[in-house]
């Protein structure tokens, strides 16, 4: 494609998406919202699975064995294919995006389609504090606390450059969480160096026996043996 054949596409998407009127335009950006629901549970049932394997991980946060993950994200999901907007006199009150997702959303369930399949974060925002949740009794309630909350608070994750590790990029971003799991392997990577580097230099500063004083280095021979 020429130069102004780009060009002339990319005025002419313009003009489509200029012509589209404010409903139309945020069903269009609900649909092509990604990742899913679908592929976020999956990514968050790795993440908290995986932590049952690991050391030093901070008490609010959920741990749970592979089974017991598995069980928690299929009642979450079950519970968000379930759901359903309330339609009343408060669905004047309520925002563009809010109408138009409780639209999508119901139209979904409706024809019998899983919301979770086709929808992302911008619509599961708007229902899940509304969700029905019943785990089971096998697992403690403290747990399935803590996995309801923690998923609640990754829902809400907001993408910005940072130095941190940021679990709500592994489930939210586009791209799956792989440029989340790079710049992790590369910051272990840069303190794994600074923490070679840091030895080095404290071993460098420690006098050897034969540059001491003859008096010192009895000492230091007497105290080792």
């Amino acid at each position: 494609m020429s130069s102004f054949q780009e060009k002339a596409a990319a005025v002419a998407q313009k003009l489509a998406a200029a012509s589209l009127t404010p409903q139309e335009a945020t069903a269009k950006s609900l649909a092509q919202d990604r990742p899913t629901i679908d592929s976020a549970i999956k990514s968050y049932m790795s993440l908290i699975s995986a932590r049952s394997i690991t050391q030093n991980t901070p008490a609010d946060t959920c741990v749970l064995s592979s089974q017991d993950a598995l069980t928690c994200c299929r009642v979450l999901s079950k519970s968000i294919n379930a759901y359903t907007f309330a339609v009343g006199p408060d669905e004047e009150e309520a925002s563009v995006e809010q109408s138009v997702t409780a639209q999508l959303w119901n139209g979904l369930v409706a024809s019998n389609q899983k919301p979770s399949r086709y929808l992302g974060r911008k619509a599961l925002l708007h229902a899940f504090d509304d969700l029905l949740l019943e785990f089971p009794k096998t697992i403690s309630q403290e747990e399935t606390t803590k996995f309801i909350n923690e998923f609640g608070t990754l829902l809400k994750y907001t993408k910005t450059e940072t130095d941190e590790d940021s679990d709500g990029a592994l489930l939210w971003d586009e791209d799956g969480g792989k440029a989340e799991l790079e710049r992790r392997r590369k910051r272990r990577t840069e303190r794994a160096v600074q923490q070679k580097e840091k030895e080095k230099e404290e071993d460098s500063s420690l006098p050897l026996i034969e540059e001491l004083p003859d008096e010192d280095a009895k000492e230091v021979q007497n105290e080792t043996k």
